[in-house]
């Protein structure tokens, strides 16, 4: 009789245990906003014979996103870049003789789309400290600013298509505040006037934070 009596209190008790546990387990988190600092090496030919890097120093800008986390292994979001690269002075031989000229700073603002896939699939705010390493992918349009050597206008502004892919790792701090670190190739689209298009491997670190 004992035993019976336990076993019907037991079950009673399981719809309120239930609801308790669901209660107390924290929400899942569907939407991030992020904002990051970006260092990128400009890389691969203006044309033949000339390397991107020898018209540009290396990049300083940033980035800001919205995501939407559609699944725990995958996240859709939109966002905008911008960086700086600081034009170089240079030599060239010409028929009248050596030139010596300045290249203009050029600035390529993007705004594009794109999605990340996690390899591991964790709830947000997460349970446990640790890494979430993500493959993603960008499409995208930069604007190009017009270029010009010392003055001498080369050619106009543009707009053109720009495509990116890259690695990161989320680092999980089980709040709503997430980092992160990303490597990409990006490849901005061919300037005005320009032999090729200018690609960029962007370094980039940041804060994701869970809203």
């Amino acid at each position: 009789m004992g035993r019976l009596f336990s076993l019907i209190v037991l079950v009673l008790l399981i719809p309120f245990s239930g609801k308790t546990w669901a209660e107390e387990a924290p929400a899942s988190k569907r939407f991030d906003l992020s904002a990051g600092f970006r260092y990128s090496v400009p890389t691969g030919e203006e044309e033949s014979g000339f390397k991107w890097s020898d018209f540009y120093d290396d990049g300083v800008g940033g980035s800001f996103e919205i995501g939407y986390r559609v699944t725990q292994h995958l996240t859709l979001h939109g966002g905008v870049s911008y960086d700086t690269f600081k034009g170089k002075a240079f030599l060239a031989n010409t028929p009248l003789g050596v030139a010596v000229g300045k290249i203009s700073d050029q600035s390529p603002l993007t705004l594009y789309l794109g999605m990340k896939t996690y390899f591991l699939a964790v709830a947000t705010p997460q349970q446990a400290s640790g890494v979430n390493p993500y493959l993603r992918f960008d499409i995208g349009a930069t604007r190009f600013k017009a270029v010009d050597i010392s003055g001498f206008q080369l050619g106009q502004s543009s707009t053109e298509l720009s495509v990116g892919a890259g690695v990161g790792v989320d680092v999980l701090t089980m709040t709503n505040l997430i980092l992160f670190m990303e490597a990409k190739y990006q490849n901005y689209g061919t300037p005005d006037q320009a032999g090729n298009s200018f690609k960029a491997i962007p370094l980039s670190f940041g804060l994701r934070y869970l809203i």
